[in-house]
Formats: C-alpha cells, sequence, structure tokens
C-alpha cells in the first residue's frame, strides 16, 4: 500500500483485521509485516467512529531529501550532455 499515508495504511489493515475476527489483529499484523500494535490502533481508531480524513503533517524532511536527490541527478545529466 505505498499510495497510502500511515493513518490510511493503520486504518486498512485495522478493518481487515476486524472483518476477521478473533485474532484477526495477529494475522493482519504478520502479513502486513508491522506490529500487533500498529494494527490494534488502527482497529481503535475505527471504532472510535473518528473522521478518518483528518489532516495529515506535511513530511518535510523527506521532500527535502529527495528534493536535494532530483536536483543532484538533475546536475549530473546535465553536466555529462555539456
Amino acid at each position: 500500500m505505498p499510495h497510502l499515508d500511515e493513518r490510511q495504511r493503520r486504518l486498512a489493515i485495522g478493518a481487515e483485521a476486524r472483518s476477521l475476527g478473533h485474532g484477526g489483529n495477529r494475522l493482519v499484523a504478520r502479513a502486513a509485516g508491522v506490529q500487533e500494535g500498529t494494527v490494534s490502533r488502527g482497529v481503535a481508531e475505527l471504532e472510535s467512529g473518528q473522521d478518518p480524513l483528518g489532516r495529515v503533517p506535511y513530511p518535510r524532511d523527506r521532500s527535502d531529501a529527495a528534493r536535494a536527490a532530483c536536483i543532484e541527478v538533475m546536475r549530473r545529466h546535465l553536466g555529462e550532455r555539456s
């Protein structure tokens, strides 16, 4: 689920675990490669009735690193063409 943010992934795996019933948290955690606590939090968020479309923090540190890496690749590429 690479196109989902952290909260969306937690809600999706929580929904799957809830649909499986007893033992679902453990099964989903193993299948998804996450800790059972992550699945439990997802189930709890679903059961709380919270609005699932809340604001998600912008990951500045990752985007800045990605931007810097892209600029470096472009510089190398343009340097090879000159």
